[in-house]
């Protein structure tokens, strides 16, 4: 609510949260993200964190995707400056999923002081059903709880591919619903995708 109505407010507590994050977590995620990533297995797309210079290359996949691609999944704005405002938070980690040069996928954790962390994933349409989500799914849920974090999320009940994706992954305890088909979920590690 206050990101909407308030932006001002909700930016302000970003930058806030992002500096705290950095001082009391921020080598723990960095580790985090190391130990990860050092432990997937050989796959035909490469998943890593993005970098600055990966941005244009983001924007773009966004860009193209069809009309209503982000109907259920439109976590931050998707211009430039949005992007790389983003990518300067500590408490905001973006990853991207690479087939070559190209992004495939984009999908973040989002940190707070509370020891919380939020999830997205999105996957470009031309690569859906391949599984993709699903290892998006076990690198966040791999990086949460290395840092020491809790992980959720906010899902439409209509967006049939993300839950289906995240069921595959975690175990999934809803919390509550919220307005307009919405739900906020708890994600816990399923063992049997622990890498």
């Amino acid at each position: 609510m206050i990101k909407k109505n308030l932006p001002f407010v909700w930016n302000s507590i970003e930058f806030l949260n992002g500096i705290v994050i950095e001082v009391f977590y921020g080598r723990k995620i960095k580790n985090a993200h190391v130990e990860t990533f050092e432990t997937l297995t050989l796959s035909k797309y490469q998943y890593r964190t993005l970098h600055q210079e990966d941005l244009i290359h983001l924007e773009n996949m966004l860009t193209f995707q069809p009309k209503g691609f982000d109907d259920y999944f439109k976590p931050h704005c998707f211009d430039s400056k949005t992007l790389k405002m983003l990518l300067k938070n500590p408490a905001f980690q973006m990853f991207g999923v690479f087939d070559g040069e190209k992004i495939i996928g984009y999908f973040f954790l989002r940190f707070f002081l509370n020891r919380k962390a939020f999830r997205g994933k999105m996957v470009d349409v031309a690569y859906q059903g391949k599984g993709i989500a699903k290892e998006m799914g076990k690198i966040t849920t791999d990086i949460a709880y290395r840092a020491g974090f809790r992980l959720f999320a906010t899902i439409s009940k209509f967006n049939y591919g993300s839950m289906a994706s995240s069921a595959a992954v975690n175990k999934i305890h809803v919390i509550k619903e919220l307005p307009k088909d919405y739900v906020y979920i708890e994600y816990f590690k399923n063992v049997k995708t622990d890498f």
